[in-house]
């Protein structure tokens, strides 16, 4: 009977063999269903992002923060996302939003230029001076030639009574 014992090891290895193919096959399927799910999710929300960009080149700033936390909610710790919410807050005098979602952005990715810009600049809406110097230096510092942070810069200066030093920026 030895022979029947290979024969039947055979067989069982066979339908192994097919079960793993057969396993094999339908994880493929599923693999490009849940991919196709994702490429139709990420266009949706890179549609959405875009509506909110119109938004806020149309000046519609609440509108587009409403846009911007829906989907900081679908795709959490996303920086572009968190500066974009926070730039729609700030443009809509909604400063202490602004402040946070910067915050959050720049903890993530700590060098987001526009970022540590606007951050200052709520800071400096907020009327707190001390808190706008740092990320407004930071940004002069990586970009030395940009007027609009040098001013603000100044403006954080003079507040702090650090004449001298805002005059020196208003000059540059």
């Amino acid at each position: 009977h030895p022979l029947r014992a290979a024969t039947t090891r055979l067989l069982r290895v066979r339908n192994v063999n097919e079960r793993m193919r057969t396993d094999m096959r339908r994880a493929v399927v599923l693999i490009l269903l849940f991919s196709s799910v994702l490429c139709a999710q990420q266009e949706a929300l890179v549609a959405a992002s875009r509506r909110g960009k119109q938004l806020l080149a149309a000046g519609r700033y609440a509108e587009a923060a409403k846009l911007y936390q829906g989907l900081v909610k679908k795709v959490p710790g996303n920086p572009g996302l968190l500066l974009n919410l926070g730039l729609a807050h700030h443009l809509a005098g909604q400063d202490r939003e602004a402040v946070r979602n910067f915050q959050a952005a720049l903890k993530i990715q700590p060098g987001i230029l526009p970022a540590l810009l606007f951050l200052g600049a709520s800071y400096l809406r907020l009327g707190e001076p001390a808190k706008a110097e740092p990320p407004l230096e930071k940004v002069v510092a990586s970009q030395p030639g940009m007027k609009q942070a040098r001013e603000w810069l100044g403006e954080a200066l003079a507040g702090l009574k650090r004449y001298r030093q805002a005059a020196e920026q208003y000059r540059e």
